[in-house]
């Protein structure tokens, strides 16, 4: 898997937080996804100031879309 955001999403810290909290995100799923090939998730700029449960929300579904969740 790798974490990505894109020079469009600000200065160097901006881009690393919406890393972070890409990586944190993952890691709370980490545990249930089942081996579906490669995962690149793109950060973007909304990431910054969106709520942490709308972001679980969204993760979970982009896991189950890809097929990579499981239950």
């Amino acid at each position: 898997m790798g974490f990505a955001s894109k020079r469009s999403v600000g200065t160097a810290v901006r881009r690393n937080r919406v890393r972070r909290r890409l990586r944190s995100l993952f890691a709370l799923y980490a545990d249930k996804i089942t081996p579906c090939g490669d995962l690149i998730f793109l950060g973007k700029k909304s990431m910054i100031e969106a709520p942490w449960e709308e972001l679980t929300r969204s993760m979970a579904k982009i896991l189950r879309q890809a097929g990579c969740l499981e239950g």
